[in-house]
């Protein structure tokens, strides 16, 4: 009787995943009536998805738990529920508009990406070993399908293919090293694991790897060096409403599941206040080489890149390299400049994702090739992906630049040597980038195309390019109480 009286009590948390699930199948199930077949599912998913974002604006960030500890209502949910919805958004936005997807199909993506949502939402909030994975999983077999959506495009089945490949190994390695810690302590209750931890009773050796099975599946979602193979194929090969969708919300979901877990159970704070691992393993190092290293080939990968696509892939993957800088800090400000880094990098890949669109759907241009004299045909679109790059690599005033300012000071303040060596990596790849980032706008501005001609374009796709432009050039004002934003939602988790 007390479980159910306490499963009914958490359910009034749960409003916006229940609305999302709700939306879901009626999406899916509303073309069959056909009196409402020639409904706009669009429509519907969109107003879901604002409830459901009214719905977690309301949520509390008190560090409750609902579901018997499973599910956890704080900050740092809180943020990622944000993250996720203003992406998905733009997404719906970008596929009822875009040509990739047919329309008589439109209603089955759209309840497949909700799906999705709902286990990025559940990732976001998991405080247990099986509901994480549980996430993680409903997050991914989702995903699989819509990067395989397109029939007409054969490298989007192999895009879909590979992804699965790749998913199901990495998962399954996850998989097998939470068994590994459940065994170690006897618990899936992430707080629980910690406790264990910090007793000391544990093998060493079993721990390690553990740790390194949870960062195979946590590093392939954010698509880490050297579990990142699947994502230059599955970005070019995917719809570009979905790539967007992968580069910003799945990353998105595997940098909550990484903070999750190890800020709950692989961190301690101890009589001074300084926060440090647990379980007699240092793991800021293997993280900072870990950085390092995606950072660096994501960016020497992305130089011979013709495919504009593929070249934001690489481009992906080195900025999760500069990401898990913020990671290895092991502070406050580590946290919240993650969080930063993550709404500033949303706001920047879904303006340059909508230029790539626009010039791919309505105009037949995936190439580098193709972008020659954007700059005269198309002015403001070149401007839109101007900035885009420009914030990219960091340059001020732009939003990318107060990130990576926020990210690399985090990291700086530690004074510990790997942590230094992280962001002088960081600061060389940021430099590093500027060659392909430059390829783009040289075409843009520089180079002549055959074609003169104004490029075809879409007004609702436009707008879309503006709304997301106009946060990187605005944030560098008032950065400062977004960072501080941040800054408390994230404070719950560390304490």
């Amino acid at each position: 009787m007390l479980t159910w009286l306490g499963n009914v009590a958490s359910l009034k948390y749960f409003i916006g995943e229940l609305w999302l699930a709700l939306a879901c199948c009626v999406v899916l199930m509303l073309p069959l009536i056909p009196k409402f077949r020639n409904v706009r599912m669009s429509w519907i998913t969109l107003t879901a998805l604002v409830f459901a974002g009214i719905c977690v604006l309301r949520l509390p960030t008190d560090g409750g738990g609902i579901f018997f500890g499973m599910l956890a209502i704080d900050g740092l949910s809180k943020f990622f529920k944000i993250f996720f919805v203003l992406s998905t958004l733009v997404v719906v936005l970008m596929t009822e508009v875009g040509r990739e997807v047919p329309d008589f199909r439109k209603p089955e993506f759209y309840s497949i990406l909700l799906g999705v949502l709902i286990g990025a939402f559940l990732a976001a909030s998991a405080t247990d070993l099986l509901m994480m994975y549980l996430a993680i999983e409903l997050l991914s077999l989702g995903s699989y399908v819509l990067a395989g959506f397109s029939r007409i495009e054969k490298t989007s089945d192999e895009a879909s293919m590979k992804y699965i490949l790749y998913g199901g190994l990495s998962t399954g390695a996850m998989l097998f090293g939470m068994s590994y810690l459940y065994g170690l302590t006897g618990s899936t209750n992430l707080i629980a694991i910690r406790e264990a931890l910090e007793a000391n009773q544990i093998h060493p050796l079993v721990f390690f790897v553990s740790f390194l099975l949870i960062m195979v599946g946590i590093g392939y979602k954010i698509s880490a060096v050297p579990f990142h193979f699947w994502a230059p194929d599955v970005y070019q090969g995917a719809p570009t409403s979905i790539t967007a969708f992968l580069s910003v919300a799945s990353k998105g979901a595997g940098f909550a599941a990484f903070i999750r877990i190890f800020y709950t159970s692989f961190l301690t704070l101890n009589g001074e206040g300084v926060w440090s691992p647990v379980g007699q393993l240092d793991w800021r190092i293997l993280l900072s080489i870990l950085a390092i290293v995606t950072m660096t080939f994501g960016n020497l990968a992305a130089f011979g890149q013709n495919n504009v696509k593929r070249l934001l892939a690489y481009s992906g993957i080195a900025h999760a390299g500069y990401i898990l800088v913020g990671a290895i800090a092991l502070n406050q400000a580590g946290m919240q400049s993650i969080l930063f880094y993550l709404l500033t990098y949303l706001f920047t890949n879904l303006a340059a994702f909508t230029v790539v669109l626009i010039l791919a759907d309505c105009n037949g241009v995936e190439e580098i090739e193709g972008y020659k004299s954007l700059g005269t045909r198309s002015p403001w679109l070149a401007f839109c992906l101007a900035v885009a790059l420009f914030s990219l690599i960091g340059v001020p005033p732009m939003a990318g630049f107060l990130g990576k300012w926020f990210l690399f000071a985090a990291a700086v303040r530690t004074l510990d040597p790997w942590c230094v060596a992280a962001v002088v990596a960081g600061l060389l790849n940021s430099v590093l980038s500027v060659y392909y980032y430059f390829r783009i706008m040289k075409a843009m501005y520089l180079e002549k195309a055959e074609e003169v001609g104004p490029i075809r374009t879409h007004s609702t796709l436009n707008w879309v390019a503006t709304a997301m432009t106009l946060p990187v050039l605005l944030i560098i004002f008032d950065g400062g109480s977004l960072y501080d934003w941040t800054g408390r939602l994230s404070q719950m988790l560390l304490g």
